[in-house]
């Protein structure tokens, strides 16, 4: 069945369909309704494998550990079904750092971290043009970039990974009006995390980020939001659907560090606990845009994100999140390593353990699994390969994006012309045309 075509695109749509079913859902009980929050993660099926085997990201600039995590409120009493109810929802993304970038486990001996590499320099950055590319054409703009690696360290080693894709966002901006630019924002969370300060840290980020995209909501804004709103939401311009009857997210925002687990995770927790309270009063529930540590509704999304993470971790990488939002939430670096040690000594071995003796069968099923390696009497057997490199890297690659118009996708684009202000002219015929 696998080398039959049909059979593989099947299995590929029910892999998608899997990973798309809610991870993680509580009920949060009002007074005046009865709320659903659920989590949902959805992750990539095409650039897939484990932790040390897939980084950064393919020559179509699908990266690894791609995932599309979405928070949607419903109020259950609004209506018995989903296609009347009111609800709300807000989307995040995470990947790897869009460069052809490796790390062989082979370099870090009985323990440390492997050696970081940059596999291939692109002076053009064509891999995080394809990336942004795609990103674009399905959340629009702004694009929002918190890149969380380390920038000082006493040996180099995540440093590169910063350096080089701002190079490439800086490369990639040149070409956009200034409203459509990626805005790339660089936080060194374990730096942040000597001072105790992380979470506040990332509440002032996520509210500019979520003023920024919106937030999807099935019914327009509320009349006394209108008539009055709120000082926090000053600077917040809705977007609404072409008949008025939605509020839409426009832009996402886009988080990685080198593993896109536990830094990536926290992050993410704190932007995601921002738009929560933003629902919840956009929805008329809360009287304040801000939801605090100390609810009970802010308990259930911890668990929920922690859940998410752990889940997302086990897949990717062989164990749970080594660091848990628990961590970052402590105020005395003392008393986090007296609570968190056990646990994260144990997720380090359980994933040291995975990454060396069982990612090498998990990815070789991935691939598998996935139809990149179709079984042929006439070729090798999946367990003689000695890469899967050419799996997911073709020699035959060519890609038709402009150096400079790397916007604009020429396959599923006929006619089209892009002008940016009186200086720069795009168009199909004539590429780029400086005035």
């Amino acid at each position: 069945m696998l080398t039959d075509d049909e059979g593989i695109e099947e299995l590929k749509v029910k892999f998608l369909m899997v990973k798309a079913v809610p991870e993680s859902q509580q009920i949060i009980e009002l007074p005046c309704s009865r709320l659903s929050l659920t989590l949902i993660g959805r992750r990539s099926a095409e650039y897939a494998g484990t932790r040390y085997l897939k980084r950064g990201a393919n020559f179509k600039g699908q990266v690894a550990n791609d995932v599309e995590t979405e928070q949607i409120v419903w109020d259950t009493r609004s209506s018995p079904d989903f296609k009347h109810g009111k609800f709300s929802a807000f989307v995040q993304r995470r990947g790897s750092v869009p460069l052809i970038w490796s790390q062989d486990p082979a370099t870090r001996g009985v323990v440390g971290k492997p050696v970081i590499s940059i596999d291939i320099n692109e002076p053009h950055a064509q891999t995080a043009a394809a990336h942004f590319r795609e990103l674009k054409q399905k959340y629009g703009s702004p694009l929002i970039v918190m890149n969380l690696v380390k920038r000082r360290e006493k040996r180099r080693h995540e440093a590169l990974l910063h350096d080089q894709f701002l190079k490439a966002v800086k490369y990639l901006n040149m070409f956009l009006p200034r409203a459509e630019r990626i805005a790339y924002l660089s936080f060194d969370v374990a730096r942040c995390h000597k001072s105790g300060n992380v979470l506040s840290k990332l509440e002032e980020i996520g509210f500019r980020s979520v003023i920024r995209h919106g937030w999807f909501q099935s019914f327009p804004m509320l009349y006394c939001h209108r008539v009055r709103p709120n000082l926090l939401l000053n600077d917040y311009e809705p977007m609404c659907s072409m008949d008025g009857r939605f509020l839409l997210q426009h832009g996402i925002s886009r988080t990685n560090c080198v593993d896109c687990l536990d830094r990536t995770n926290v992050a993410q927790f704190g932007i995601g606990k921002v738009a929560l309270g933003i629902q919840l009063y956009s929805m008329g529930f809360a009287g304040e845009p801000v939801l605090s540590p100390a609810s009970e509704v802010c308990r259930m999304y911890e668990d929920l994100v922690d859940q998410h993470g752990d889940t997302l971790a086990l897949q990717y990488a062989g164990s749970q999140l080594v660091h848990s939002i628990k961590t970052y939430k402590k105020t005395s670096i003392i008393q986090a390593c007296l609570s968190e040690r056990s646990r994260d000594v144990i997720q380090t071995l359980s994933r040291y353990y995975s990454n060396t003796f069982g990612d090498y069968d998990k990815q070789n099923a991935i691939n598998l699994f996935l139809g990149l390696y179709r079984p042929n009497s006439a070729g090798p057997h999946l367990w003689d390969l000695g890469t899967d490199h050419y799996l997911h890297f073709p020699i035959n690659f060519k890609t038709k994006a402009d150096y400079c118009a790397w916007f604009i996708d020429f396959d599923n684009l006929d006619d089209w012309e892009y002008v940016i202000g009186e200086d720069v002219h795009f168009s199909q015929s004539a590429g780029v045309v400086f005035a």
